[in-house]
């Protein structure tokens, strides 16, 4: 298949350039695969069901719990004119699952990872991903990452950057992609270099927000750049998907008996990078750390056993967990880096269901997509969001496939 099969054109205004407050408050289109399939018994919320182009009420009463209740009727914003879809608000996501399905999240956590070089205007370096694991020697914390940065030409083996009194980074060697291999060297006086090291990023370093999101950074985008169950620093860009969970979204999943559980995959900047090539299968993903909690490996065999869906939240969470089982459900390795490419042919072993926002035209995250869904399907879905003055990207809002 070629790349510019999955282009589309998007109007620079739906591109988000903050979340919504509050976060559930962000839309969702749900876009269901096989209609004939949706039924009362696998969504026992549903009162009437919309199959054969009627409408759909959906209440939800049971135990006093106050929600919105909501009726979709013959208008724009209803299945008559979008057969095999529903839009709605994050805040109603446990409307579409069932009871004991399981939502597996992603915990990492986004680490300040852009650095300004000092008195040099658009100079930067970005940090990618990690090759080391800190260490502490003679009152400093050495740390070896990947990086990018800006002009690329002067970042050459052996330049040393001076960041400020008590943070260098020097690069030691051009790897492919434009990326370089760095030594960071923080002066400290901790005595664990994890701790000093994000210490000294956050003293030192600045969010990473995505290049399309066209503004200076605020404070905000420290606390609003990171899922509320964020853990594990690592990542350099958010797994945006869970960006729109709140505590009240997950007391409405809870009451309905939907589970959750949590993987760790941090995020590297290869989730940006455009696809060159034509053929998509021609395409190479980076490598990115994951790691499965054996609590998390349990309740996705126990589920499945059970006939119930596993619930990906974002296409992390869908690589990882696509990575670390095989086609019986047998765990491959607990922890571990995946390069996993899925695109158009895909055949999903563990993910049932996928929670994801809009992304960027040509682009492996919109590939993912496509496989789990028809490509036909998801580009219908992007045109009918817009149409409906979805916001797209990081930021954005998201849509639910079943």
């Amino acid at each position: 298949m070629n790349i510019n099969e999955f282009n589309y054109k998007l109007p620079e205004h739906h591109i988000a350039l903050k979340g919504k407050d509050p976060r559930d408050k962000s839309k969702l289109l749900v876009l269901i695969r096989n209609l004939s399939s949706f039924t009362l018994k696998k969504l026992s919320t549903l009162n009437f069901l919309y199959l054969k182009n009627k409408p759909i009420k959906i209440i939800f009463s049971k135990n006093n719990i106050k929600t919105y209740p909501f009726f979709y009727v013959l208008k724009e914003k209803s299945l008559w004119k979008y057969p095999g879809i529903i839009l709605d608000e994050f805040l109603n996501l446990y409307l579409y699952l069932a009871k004991e399905d399981l939502i597996v999240l992603n915990n990492t956590k986004v680490l300040p990872a852009r650095f300004k070089i000092p008195e040099k205007d658009n100079w930067e370096i970005l940090l990618v991903s990690e090759e080391e694991k800190p260490y502490l020697k003679n009152g400093y914390i050495y740390a070896v990452w990947q990086i990018i940065g800006r002009p690329a030409k002067k970042l050459k083996p052996g330049k040393i950057f001076e960041i400020s009194p008590e943070i260098e980074i020097k690069i030691l060697k051009y790897l492919e992609e434009g990326k370089r291999l760095a030594l960071i060297k923080v002066k400290t006086l901790e005595n664990n270099p994890y701790f000093g090291f994000i210490k000294a990023l956050f003293k030192y370093a600045q969010i990473p927000l995505p290049p399309y999101i066209k503004r200076d950074i605020t404070q905000e985008d420290y606390e609003r750049y990171q899922t509320i169950y964020a853990k594990e620093y690592g990542s350099v860009a958010a797994p945006t998907a869970g960006l729109h969970f709140t505590n009240r979204v997950f007391k409405l999943l809870d009451f309905k008996n939907i589970k959750r559980a949590f993987i760790t995959l941090h995020v590297g900047l290869g989730t940006f990078r455009p696809i060159k090539v034509n053929n998509i299968k021609n395409h190479k993903m980076d490598y990115e750390r994951y790691k499965v909690f054996p609590e998390t490996y349990r309740m996705i065999v126990e589920t499945k056993r059970k006939s119930k869906a596993v619930v990906a939240v974002g296409t992390t969470v869908t690589r990882c967990l696509e990575s670390a089982f095989d086609e019986n459900l047998q765990i491959k390795s607990l922890e571990g880096k995946t390069n996993l490419y899925i695109y158009p042919g895909y055949k999903f072993k563990v993910v049932d269901h996928l929670i994801t926002n809009f992304h960027l035209p040509k682009s492996s995250l919109l590939l993912l997509v496509s496989a789990f869904a028809e490509k036909d399907l998801i580009l219908t879905s992007y045109k009918i969001a817009l149409e409906n003055k979805f916001k797209f990207y990081s930021y954005g809002d998201c849509m639910l496939i079943i």
